[in-house]
C-alpha cells in the first residue's frame, strides 16, 4: 500500500518536471500557422485557437484546452507540434490510450519533435511502462547527443519511478523511515 502512495506521489511528479522544460510554457509546442495578418483566415483562426489553447495550458486547464487544440487540429490537420500538445493535455488528463496515439502520429509527421519523445516517454511511465520510457529516452539521446532539456526531464522522471518502484513496501501503520 505505502509503496502504491510513493509511486502515486512519484507520478504526480512527473508532469510538474515535464510542464517546466521547452517553450516557458511546459512539454507542448510552439505551433505556427502562418496567419501573421497575410489574410489568410483559416491560419489566423487555427492560431488564435491555439494560443486559447496555450493559454488555458499554462493555467493547468487542460479539458478546455483540449477543445482548443482539437479545433485547431480540424482547421489546420496534421501539424506536429499540435499533435504533441493534443497528446501532452490527454496525459494530462489521465486519458494514456489518447495521449499515446496522438504523440506517436506526432513523431511519424516529425521525427526530430524532441518534445513529443519526452511527452512518450513520461505517458509510459505513467502507464507504468518503465521499458517503453527508456526507448524514448533512447531515441532522445540520439537526437541530443550534447544532452537537451527534454533528454534530462524523462531521465530524471525515469531515475524518480525506477527508485519509487524499487522502494521496499512497508505494512500499513507501520512507521515509515
Amino acid at each position: 500500500m505505502r509503496k502504491t502512495i510513493m509511486l502515486a506521489a512519484c507520478l504526480a511528479f512527473i508532469p510538474a518536471a515535464a510542464f517546466a522544460i521547452g517553450t516557458g510554457m511546459g512539454m507542448y509546442g510552439t505551433a505556427s500557422f502562418g496567419g501573421g495578418g497575410g489574410g489568410n483566415s483559416s491560419a489566423e483562426s487555427a492560431q488564435a485557437e491555439y494560443d486559447a489553447a496555450m493559454r488555458l495550458m499554462g493555467k493547468q486547464d487542460y479539458e478546455d484546452a483540449l477543445r482548443h487544440l482539437i479545433h485547431t487540429n480540424t482547421i489546420s490537420p496534421g501539424n506536429a507540434e499540435v499533435l504533441n500538445d493534443i497528446g501532452y493535455a490527454t496525459r494530462m488528463t489521465g486519458d494514456y490510450d489518447t495521449s499515446l496515439n496522438y504523440l506517436q502520429r506526432a513523431v511519424s509527421r516529425d521525427p526530430d519533435l524532441k518534445t513529443a519523445y519526452a511527452n512518450l516517454g513520461l505517458t509510459y511511465l505513467s502507464m507504468h511502462q518503465p521499458d517503453q520510457a527508456k526507448q524514448q529516452l533512447d531515441a532522445l539521446k540520439r537526437l541530443c547527443p550534447n544532452g537537451c532539456s527534454e533528454q534530462d526531464t524523462l531521465s530524471q522522471s525515469l531515475s524518480a519511478y525506477d527508485a519509487t518502484a524499487k522502494a521496499p513496501a512497508t505494512a500499513p501503520g507501520a512507521p515509515s523511515q
